[in-house]
């Protein structure tokens, strides 16, 4: 992800996960690789087993959020997914996503303030800033602390579909 940085950016699966994927996640650390897994509240296996995708974090992999998902564009259970990790104090990056493409739903702009009404502890400025230029350049990201959950976002988060 930049000549002094040793991140590597790995698509999150929509369905389905790679049943190896803790050996080739051991490889790439072993290797001196950092995974960093785009999007994974999009993924329907992290939403079903959020445990399952902590564990590749604890191992040396990093989560980076997109931004739609906070806009809702790809629906509920990707926003909750997304949360819960904002909960859970996995989400070190939050990302637009756009591909170069600007859409009204992806802006990080926009995703701050509707983070700053929904989660209004979170980090925003180590997800957005500091973390992606500290990625970049090769450094150690810092710890995002988990935000504290309202009793209503306690309820979302623990709603099963």
């Amino acid at each position: 992800m930049g000549p002094r940085s040793s991140a590597i950016l790995v698509e999150a699966p929509y369905t389905g996960w790679p049943p190896f994927a803790d050996e080739v996640l051991f490889q790439w650390r072993l290797n001196g690789l950092v995974p960093v897994f785009a999007h994974p509240e999009r993924s329907e296996r992290v939403q079903r087993d959020p445990a399952m995708f902590s564990t590749l974090l604890r191992q040396g992999a990093v989560a980076q959020g997109t931004t739609p998902s906070v806009a809702r564009r790809f629906g509920a259970s990707s926003r909750r997914a997304l949360i819960g990790m904002l909960a859970r104090g996995e989400l070190s990056l939050l990302a637009s996503d756009d591909h170069g493409r600007p859409a009204r739903d992806c802006d990080l702009a926009s995703a701050q303030r509707e983070l700053r009404r929904s989660a209004p502890h979170a980090d925003l400025h180590a997800l957005t800033v500091e973390n992606p230029a500290r990625l970049l350049r090769g450094d150690e990201l810092l710890p995002v602390e988990p935000i504290r959950v309202n009793r209503h976002w306690g309820t979302y988060l623990r709603r099963v579909f």
